[in-house]
């Protein structure tokens, strides 16, 4: 191939650290003698590309340490991989020139990966939001992604449902990420670094899911001085603190956020709020424990509503309804490389899901209980041309479902499963000439309980039309053995339940193509196109048509295809930045027994703009525009009086009103559109930095169907429409200090 890829070059990547092993963030980093200067990302790491073959220096500095220089080869075609460890030592720099790559052009440049997209933590605050920035919510505006409406944070990826995305915490499981039935994510941005979001094709070191990865990824607290921020908003309030270790070996980093409605209503009135949410997050980071970097990291977040639904008196007791739910999340990551090529890590991490019902006393309950505990480990080697990765991961469910009433003694439902899974993995990502990456993988899943053994082939491969053009391909085989069990056609989850794979219960199973063209325009402009194939079997659903007094019948499995066009333009230099997004698909399910018919996130068109500039008032100006074609829904064509007829008496003794239904899913609601406008500022003021927040969702004041009911006691029947988010104005405000 012609061009500067053919030329007698190879690649370098690096990390800088400090000495006792703890990543040195935004490192200023020189090619001596070729005056290629680059800045490191937050955890130290660096790399360029097109260097000569041939011995060079590498110069490395970073205020409060003293320079490194050091020595490196770099060989024809292939990648070399440097660490280098700076001493502590307080200086003054003068002005240094750096010209920092983003993380999506490394990964363009270095990784052969499809349908990848990283957000940063500033990115993410700027959209707007309800209340406050909100990391599900600005998922929910990459391609791929159907929004199904404004009440909800699901993600149905590419015409996936929502249980079926591995959402991970520091490397965590997180079952349930969302509040409030779907309205809010659990992640509280103080201690979030960004996110990294796989649509599809994603690699073998990822399993347990059918549609997408989003790994939300934490950041290291301060290692020098005390640092914190409070923040308010219309929704909750937050705090955060940071810091040294005592003796200033390590990190520590602590979050919370939670909603006070029910605490300002009781400081001023005899009435009670009767709900609140709360998170709590926090990391520590310890160096140099058996020659590595030891974290340590905590999540817990809950939901709990308790009303009264009457009062005691003397002849009743007091009758309440409670509804708790929430998540659960520990985890320890050991990480220590060995000498400069290799990188070994080991997790060991606890998850867990609660969500309780309790009518009371003893009139209806339901309880689910999920628990998930795994070991885990991986091995990188950088080898010139290869990159090699392998790992396992060992994991237990431990999973429970009860639904019943103890004022008369029935059971509902009483499930449980004990899925217990090992995993296995390898792949290779290898560059055997300069313009070609390929990284084949496969990842085996052997289930207890069941006879499933499954092998799960990965591939991708990336050609350099030159050095800003380059052809992706990518596909792959993803099996899921635990899912969430939630009504997809009702239009917001008030609650979920999760089950486990056995005898009665299938491992569902997808297969992924992806084909896709990325080109840059310079180092902050690019534009990709993807299209995308994917197919789904045993499918697992609540059967609607289940005999309670018969055990095996609870759920039903369905396939499922869905294909379309991704684009995604996205600027991250200049005045103006943000991004583009747009969707063209179409997704199709069967069931078992024959019915066809297209799921509830069948979207044909999803548009999302998102635009930020420093503009008038001296403030950072975001806009978001969204625009959704018509979802499905079932609709109810009529309905019927259902008598109860006494033969003995000869009369009917009672009545109902059934509703006629429609096809499944045979209506389409109207169109779906939105503005929203957001200014945030920024100023100095008694030692700290404030920033004020005003949003406004849905400018210009849409009605966007959310739902609709049916009123045929009036002739002619009505039908109203139930809207979603009205024009919505809201005000925060964070100090960082």
């Amino acid at each position: 191939m012609a061009g500067p890829l053919a030329a007698q070059t190879g690649s370098l990547r690096g990390t800088v650290r400090s000495t006792t092993d703890e990543p040195l963030s935004s490192p200023a980093v020189t090619l001596l003698g070729l005056g290629v200067r680059t800045l490191g990302d937050s955890s130290g790491s660096f790399s360029f590309r097109d260097v000569p073959a041939g011995t060079w220096r590498l110069e490395v500095r970073r205020l409060g340490y003293r320079t490194a220089t050091v020595p490196f080869t770099v060989r024809e075609g292939a990648a070399t991989h440097v660490t280098v460890r700076l001493e502590p030592e307080p200086i003054t720099v003068g002005g240094i020139t750096a010209v920092a790559r983003a993380p999506e052009r490394a990964r363009f440049e270095d990784e052969v990966q499809t349908s990848a997209r990283t957000l940063g933590i500033r990115e993410i605050a700027r959209v707007p939001a309800l209340a406050e920035s909100d990391l599900l919510r600005t998922v929910q505006l990459l391609p791929g992604v159907v929004a199904r409406n404004d009440y909800s944070v699901g993600l149905n990826v590419r015409g996936g449902d929502a249980d079926q995305n591995l959402v991970l915490l520091d490397g965590q499981v997180v079952f349930n990420p969302f509040h409030l039935g779907g309205v809010v994510s659990t992640f509280a941005d103080d201690a979030v670094e960004g996110l990294d979001f796989l649509s599809g094709g994603f690699p073998a070191r990822y399993g347990g899911r059918l549609s997408s990865v989003l790994e939300v990824n934490e950041r290291s607290g301060a290692t020098t001085g005390l640092h914190g921020s409070t923040s308010v908003s219309m929704l909750a309030t937050k705090l955060h603190f940071e810091g040294p270790l005592p003796g200033g070996r390590g990190s520590w980093l602590v979050a919370g956020r939670r909603t006070y409605a029910d605490q300002l209503i009781a400081a001023f009135s005899s009435a009670a709020f009767p709900y609140h949410f709360q998170d709590l997050i926090g990391r520590v980071s310890l160096p140099g424990v058996l020659g590595g970097t030891l974290t340590a990291s905590g999540f817990a977040s809950g939901d709990y509503f308790n009303f009264v639904l009457t009062e005691a008196n003397s002849g009743q007791t007091e009758q309440t309804f409670r509804f708790d739910w929430g998540n659960r999340a520990l985890g320890a990551t050991w990480r220590r490389p060995v000498g400069a090529r290799t990188l070994v890590t080991q997790r060991a991490g606890y998850s867990a899901f609660f969500a309780d019902i309790d009518v009371g006393p003893g009139l209806f309950a339901f309880a689910n209980d999920v628990r998930r505990l795994a070991l885990s480990g991986d091995v990188e080697w950088h080898g010139g041309r290869h990159v090699v990765a392998a790992g396992y991961v060992l994991e237990r469910h431990d999973i429970g479902y009860h639904a019943g009433s103890g004022e008369v003694g029935i059971d509902f439902a009483r499930l449980s499963y004990h899925p217990t899974a090992l995993e296995a993995y390898a792949e290779d990502q290898w560059r055997p000439v300069p313009w070609l990456l390929l990284r084949p993988g496969v990842r085996l899943t052997s289930l207890t309980g069941t006879s499933f053994t499954g092998v799960a082939p990965r591939f991708a491969a990336k050609a350099f039309l030159n050095r800003e053009t380059a052809l992706s391909v990518s596909g792959g085989r993803y099996y899921q053995y635990v899912h969430s069990l939630r009504n997809e056609e009702i239009p917001i989850t008030l609650f979920e339940f999760w089950i486990g794979t056995d005898a009665r219960v299938p491992v569902s199973t997808a297969d992924h193509a992806v084909v896709g063209l990325e080109r840059w325009f310079g180092e902050g402009t690019a534009l990709t196109v993807e299209g995308y194939w994917k197919g789904m079997h045993d499918l697992v659903d609540g059967n609607p048509e289940e005999d309670p007094a018969l055990v095996g019948d609870e759920f039903r499995t369905a396939r499922g295809t869905a294909y379309g066009l991704d684009l995604f333009v996205r600027k991250t230099t200049g005045r103006f930045t943000g991004w583009v997004s747009y969707t063209l698909g179409k997704v199709t399910r069967t069931t078992d027994t024959g019915e066809r018919f297209a799921p509830a996130q069948d979207r044909r068109h999803t548009l999302n703009v998102v635009a930020a500039t420093r503009g008038p008032l001296r403030a950072q100006w975001t806009l978001r525009f969204g625009y959704g074609s018509a979802l499905p829904y079932t609709g109810i064509a009529g309905q019927w009086i259902h008598r109860f007829y006494d033969p003995g008496r000869n009369i009917f003794i009672g009545a109902f009103t059934e509703p006629y239904r429609t096809a499944r899913n045979a209506l389409r609601y109207p169109a779906y559109s939105r503005l929203d406008v957001s200014a945030r500022w920024q100023f100095g003021w008694l030692g700290a930095r404030w920033f004020p927040t005003l949003s406004v969702l849905n400018t210009y004041a849409r009605s966007n169907v959310f739902v609709y009911f049916y009123d045929y006691t009036r002739n002619p029947p009505v039908r109203r429409g139930f809207t979603q988010f009205p024009f919505v104005p809201t005000v925060g405000l964070e100090v960082q200090f």
